[in-house]
């Protein structure tokens, strides 16, 4: 037999080695390797979500408030526990990265009108509240009673004491100003007596504001044209400023006024109206 008979012969029966038989049924190999590496993934995967989710490792156990001078710490404290213990949200409140604080710090800032809230988390069951209160913008007298009113037109607490720091104003028309918590004078009429009130803190050290008066001439600035500002000196002057001209201006023409014409005169005045431009009255 020839060499190359050989070789055909030989390459035939290779052929039919590969040839699968399609009724035999080949022994499926396992990559235990492999399936021990998936399970073992499954099972830390397990752990971890019970342990976020379910162990209480991660509950609220404690509220720190800090920034609180007025408001009672257990009212603040009260509505934060009301809402981390609220059980009917998907997700429970309990859980320190679930706890929603967009909608804690919407909450305190409507119930208790704090300007600014922040919250802080600290693993493993802890919150920091940062609160800052609002602030007394300025003192409103109604009656025999003193409130401290801030820059929201809210009342802030009733007062016994007059804060020289902060401008008075004494409302002597027949009108309340406060109905409920809030005080409803035109913000026009409040932003110009605080930029005069700390025109003359600065500039003029030697004029002491007593208060400024709300008569029944000004009872409500969006329903009377009225633009007079009454503003009474210490031992001294009423002195009627117009609303439509710069504060710093009026003061500017007082000072002059005080200081070159008037002099001694000045606190012996029954009062000095600025309303009218470069004319002057003085009683």
């Amino acid at each position: 037999m020839r060499r190359s008979d050989k070789k055909k012969i030989k390459d035939h029966y290779k052929q039919k080695k590969k040839i699968k038989n399609p009724f035999k049924k080949e022994k499926v190999k396992i990559n235990w390797k492999k399936t021990l590496v998936i399970l073992l993934v499954i099972l830390i995967f397990s752990a971890l979500i019970w342990w976020i989710f379910f162990s209480g490792f991660w509950s609220i156990k404690k509220i720190e408030i800090k920034g609180l001078e007025r408001t009672p710490q257990i009212e603040v404290e009260g509505l934060a526990w009301g809402q981390i213990e609220n059980e009917n949200k998907l997700l429970s409140q309990k859980n320190l990265f679930f706890l929603n604080k967009e909608e804690l710090i919407e909450k305190m800032k409507n119930n208790f009108r704090f300007p600014e809230v922040n919250i802080k988390r600290s693993i493993p069951d802890k919150i920091t509240i940062r609160i800052k209160e609002s602030q007394a913008e300025f003192i409103l007298i109604e009656g025999e009673k003193k409130y401290k009113i801030d820059e929201g037109k809210y009342v802030i607490e009733e007062t016994e004491h007059l804060n020289k720091n902060l401008p008075i104003i004494r409302n002597s028309s027949t009108e309340n100003k406060i109905i409920g918590d809030r005080v409803y004078i035109d913000n026009s009429y409040t932003d110009y007596i605080i930029d005069l009130y700390r025109i003359i803190e600065k500039d003029f050290e030697n004029i002491e504001i007593e208060k400024f008066i709300l008569d029944h001439e000004v009872p409500d600035m969006e329903r009377v044209k009225q633009n007079t500002i009454t503003m009474k000196i210490a031992n001294g002057p009423i002195i009627y400023l117009n609303m439509e001209v710069e504060a710093q201006e009026q003061m500017n023409k007082l000072f002059i006024l005080k200081n070159k014409e008037l002099k001694e005169r000045f606190m012996d005045s029954e009062y000095i109206d600025l309303r009218y431009g470069d004319r002057i009255f003085y009683k």
